[in-house]
């Protein structure tokens, strides 16, 4: 807990202001980053936590410039094709170690990430990795790429998003939260996929910092 004096301009008195510490967190992306800006964005307004980071694998990805627009830290850690995962998990490690983060938050990050790399994030306390994943699926139905498309071809009656702890398999981390959508007769794709995007969204940042609060430091 973080102490400060503050001059109170009318009586003239020092008063003990009591901060708590603000949660940290880097963001990892690959795309074009609609989750991380939406996190971004609750961040600024609510203040209840900091991005400090946005990190992509691609130097092409939107995110890097939705992240540079609210002026964070925008940062490419690129995997090369002969290059190892550990190799490139190691450099990873190094670009997120600068920010100290309390979470890592994974906003459409298209790459598994190892148990070895992971446990650099375990919390006894919680008995989990410190690391969060949306999913565009109602888990465990339809894990990996292509979620909407999957939900779409098979004409369920509902669909959604699982927001998960990470850990080393393709979304098989523990469910924290998953939001419904009630599927529409003869919608388009299009749409369909909009509303969960939407969803996604609007979601995401607030149960992340419901998350944050209930782990606080």
């Amino acid at each position: 807990m973080l102490i400060s004096l503050k001059l109170n301009s009318q009586t003239r008195n020092l008063e003990l202001i009591s901060e708590e510490a603000m949660i940290k967190i880097v963001v990892l992306a690959s795309g074009s980053g609609s989750n991380a800006e939406a996190i971004i964005r609750y961040a600024h307004q609510h203040k209840s936590f900091e991005v400090a980071a946005v990190i992509s694998d691609r130097p092409e990805a939107l995110v890097l410039q939705r992240a540079k627009n609210f002026r964070i830290e925008a940062h490419v850690v690129e995997k090369s094709e002969t290059e190892t995962k550990i190799s490139f998990e190691q450099r990873l490690l190094i670009e997120i170690r600068k920010h100290q983060p309390d979470w890592i938050v994974l906003a459409g990050f298209m790459k598994l990430l190892s148990a070895e790399f992971l446990q650099n994030f375990y919390d006894p306390k919680i008995k989990h990795f410190k690391v969060v994943n949306i999913h565009p699926s109602l888990l465990p139905l339809h894990p990996g790429k292509g979620a909407y498309e999957q939900a779409y071809k098979a004409q369920a009656s509902e669909y959604g998003c699982t927001i998960h702890f990470v850990d080393e398999g393709m979304d098989t981390g523990k469910i924290i939260f998953q939001e419904r959508l009630k599927s529409i007769e003869n919608e388009s794709f299009e749409s369909f996929k909009e509303r969960g995007l939407d969803t996604e969204n609007r979601i995401y940042p607030i149960i992340l910092d419901k998350l944050f609060k209930e782990y606080s430091l």
